[in-house]
């Protein structure tokens, strides 16, 4: 494993870095910084480096006026799954928030205004009907991280899925006419080897 880089006493945009901290429950390393607006705050050491977080969230104030902002775009769909983004990823009272930035994700710099996320939407995809995956569930809100897929694809890409021959088990099970319920019972209740769940057959009920 490569040694971590000591970030202590560099300065990342608004932030110098104080010392090093207890690591994300995603493992991610994060670290102690001053802001220079006073404040200090605990960062993800890749959001520093790779300059998603510039400041303590002193910005969260832009941000807010941002979603205020009345650019004729405010009730369509796509502003408000950017807005969702937003919240879950920064605001601790959202019911989604230890999942998202409890667990150290964030959404990058360019994102936090609404005009530049409409814009890579728009060129990359975007459809009514569509929702926004993160391809690396561990990664960031960015735009080499995003992209537009349907519910089910989406589906297909939890941290909780099963995969199996490189598709998703709901998508196995399909395609193999197999009891999604009990075979997924028999690997996540029953703690079966996906391999013996798969090819033990399924007995009828009396």
């Amino acid at each position: 494993m490569p040694a971590l880089n000591n970030l202590i006493g560099q300065k990342f945009n608004n932030l110098l870095v104080i010392k090093r901290v207890h690591n994300a429950k995603n493992g991610k390393a994060q670290w102690l910084c001053l802001c220079n607006c006073g404040k200090e705050a605990v960062i993800n050491g890749t959001a520093l480096i790779n300059n998603h977080t510039k400041s303590c969230g002193c910005l969260k104030s832009q941000i807010l006026a941002a979603l205020q902002t009345s650019h004729g775009l405010s009730k369509t769909r796509l502003y408000n799954i950017w807005g969702k983004i937003i919240q879950r990823c920064q605001n601790k009272k959202t019911i989604n928030y230890l999942n998202y930035g409890g667990r150290g994700i964030t959404v990058c710099d360019e994102w936090k205004e609404f005009i530049p996320f409409r814009d890579w939407a728009m060129a990359n995809g975007y459809q009514e009907g569509l929702t926004i995956d993160r391809i690396n569930n561990a990664g960031d809100y960015t735009p080499g991280n995003c992209r537009w897929v349907t519910y089910k694809e989406q589906a297909g890409n939890t941290r909780k899925n099963i995969i199996v021959n490189g598709v998703c088990l709901a998508e196995y099970c399909r395609k193999h006419n197999l009891p999604y319920n009990t075979i997924r019972a028999r690997i996540i209740s029953y703690k079966w080897p996906i391999k013996k769940a798969l090819s033990t057959d399924i007995r009828p009920h009396k």
